[in-house]
């Protein structure tokens, strides 16, 4: 599959480093941002249902590439937007409707679960990534011993040869 995308696509799907964090915090806010638009655009085909659905996704994303406290961050801007957008009556955070208390509870247990499941996944990216440079790194400093030990053999051979 990675010879059918250019690597740069697949570039997005890497956890972006801890110290990174002003990068991680923004990818989280333009996350939230486009799963409240792409609910938007999607509203006349959804109607009253699946509210969350965008920010589940985005979220994931978050969880997996940025972390979970970027993700805790887009998960609370897209919940927000998504509630006052969205669910009746629209335009109004407080109160929460006694009809949509069960979807607020179930919206925070499920981002939990992807949270919870993004941030061990990003962890083991992480560390793999770390893996992959080393052997990589590793890799090239046995083949650039190899080229000096092949010099070096080339050398005697020809003092010998030279006697």
């Amino acid at each position: 599959m990675a010879g059918v995308f250019p690597r740069s696509l697949f570039s997005i799907l890497n956890p972006v480093p801890t110290k990174n964090v002003l990068k991680r915090f923004c990818i989280a806010i333009a996350a939230a941002v486009f799963a409240v638009i792409l609910r938007w655009l999607l509203d006349p085909v959804l109607g009253h249902v699946a509210f969350y659905a965008t920010v589940f996704i985005a979220v994931a994303y978050c969880a997996m590439v940025c972390g979970y406290a970027p993700a805790m961050l887009s998960a609370l801007l897209g919940f927000c937007g998504i509630f006052y957008w969205f669910v009746d009556p629209r335009h109004s955070v407080w109160p929460v409707p006694a009809s949509e208390v069960h979807g607020v509870v179930g919206f925070f247990l499920v981002n939990t679960v992807l949270i919870a499941l993004g941030e061990a996944n990003r962890g083991k990216q992480l560390r793999l990534n770390e893996t992959v440079l080393a052997l990589t790194t590793e890799a090239s400093e046995k083949q650039r011993a190899q080229k000096e030990l092949r010099a070096a053999h080339d050398e005697l051979e020809q003092r010998v040869q030279a006697r």
